[in-house]
């Protein structure tokens, strides 16, 4: 009666598990927001899960009623060569941007050592009586599987430690789920009709989908936001030029006519410029964003002429967001009357490491390092609005360092590997 029992809980929770898994392959098939990469990532991992939740079943089953020998052997074999493609399926789907063709080293070689079961005793055996014998390579799936669930966790701490707390807890909580899995299987040491791994393997695969969703949900919240900073920073770029450009231009009409039909030209290009970035989503060549600098700082100039600018590009192969430059050069200028007096404001671009590094420094009055809000709001632009538009949109950062009487520097830092997303812009 009790043997009845657990072969009809063992087909309970075995059908209970598939019915999970089914779910989720279905989900993940008809999910249009899901990426390419996520969907084969995720898809792959829930195939292999299904088929170790099959394994474990038939391997209790061959081993209760001692059906054939080496049927059992073949089936443990699988087992044991699954578990760790499981993990590597969830490293690459953690971080889709960097392939890692080296975990098939450890894949293979203890896929390698599991293929010997069928004609040598070097990992395991089952012995006639069907007892399991293990050998003296039978936990290679084991230090694999440590080794790959360990990397698993400190990829998460890495790629996710500065996020907010709930992107960063769905995939450290999983790791440890899998870890308290192992340790109740170890504890545990009667077979069991399903282990703890493997409900945490199946567990595993919807808290993934579940965490992919809401790391889609953030992605889209940050992109709105971005958006909104974009027109905000623009609303406040243009009054002030606007009105200070057509006095100078009004003045320059009697003084220097030529002058002004130069300044009125530069002028248009500006608005027709900053007309497009109106219409712009995500990210723009630095290059071009540079332009638009230079054509801003030649109107300014001829508004202010001692006041001067020096460009040192060393590299402008890169996406930023638009009007990430030019609000920095605008708030350096209109929030000292030192620069536009008798001033000098100098913009480098280089590659360092594995950022692209902008700095913008000028000679003017300066001020504390790290300004507080309100001290940036005291500035034409607020500093804020640009950096949260470079932390939102390509994982960068911007770092203001005053000198009091000596400048400042504004240093922003665009990651190499930051999402590629280029500019397009709005259907009329």
């Amino acid at each position: 009666m009790l043997a009845k029992t657990e072969s009809e809980l063992l087909v309970t929770l075995s059908v209970a598990l598939f019915m999970i898994l089914l779910g989720l392959i279905l989900a993940i098939l008809t999910d249009p927001y899901l990426k390419k990469g996520h969907r084969k990532y995720l898809l792959c991992a829930s195939l292999v899960v299904a088929c170790l939740v099959a394994q474990g079943e038939l391997d209790v089953y061959l081993g209760t009623y001692e059906v054939s020998r080496m049927g059992r052997i073949l089936v443990a074999m699988l087992g044991y060569q699954l578990r760790p493609l499981v993990l590597t399926l969830f490293i690459w789907l953690l971080d889709l941007e960097k392939k890692r063709r080296w975990l098939w080293i450890p894949l293979a070689a203890n896929a390698l050592v599991y293929a010997t079961a069928p004609f040598s005793s070097i990992a395991f055996t089952i012995h006639k009586d069907y007892s399991f014998g293990r050998g003296p390579l039978g936990f290679t799936c084991h230090f694999v599987s440590l080794a790959l669930l360990v990397y698993l966790l400190v990829l998460s701490i890495q790629k996710f430690g500065k996020r907010k707390r709930v992107e960063r807890a769905v995939p450290v909580a999983i790791t440890f789920t899998i870890f308290a899995a192992v340790a109740a299987d170890y504890v545990q040491a009667d077979a069991q009709w399903v282990s703890f791994l493997t409900v945490a393997m199946v567990s595993s695969c919807v808290f993934f989908y579940i965490w992919i969703h809401l790391q889609f949900a953030i992605e889209h919240e940050r992109a709105i936001l971005a958006e909104q900073q974009m027109q905000l920073t623009i609303a406040q770029v243009q009054p002030h030029f606007l009105y200070s450009a057509l006095s100078t231009i009004q003045a320059l009409c009697k003084a220097d006519p030529d002058k002004a039909f130069d300044i009125t030209e530069k002028f248009t290009n500006y608005l027709n410029e900053n007309d497009a970035t109106l219409k712009r989503r995500g990210l723009i060549p630095f290059s071009k964003e540079l332009e638009h600098t230079k054509v801003y700082a030649e109107v300014e100039m001829a508004c202010f002429p001692d006041f001067r600018m020096e460009y040192d590009i060393k590299d402008d192969d890169f996406l930023v967001p638009a009007l990430t430059l030019q609000p920095i050069v605008e708030n350096a200028l209109r929030g000292d009357e030192r620069i536009r007096a008798q001033g000098l404001i100098r913009v480098s671009a280089s590659r360092e490491g594995d950022y692209y590094e902008i700095i913008v420094w000028d000679n003017g009055s300066g001020f504390q390092s790290n300004p507080t809000k309100d001290e940036e709001h005291s500035y034409h632009i607020d500093v804020e609005n640009v950096r949260e538009r470079i932390e939102n949109m390509c994982g960068g950062t911007l770092e203001v360092e005053g000198f009091p009487n000596d400048g400042t520097i504004v240093t922003i830092r665009i990651p190499v590997n930051a999402p590629v997303k280029k500019e397009t812009e709005e259907n009329e």
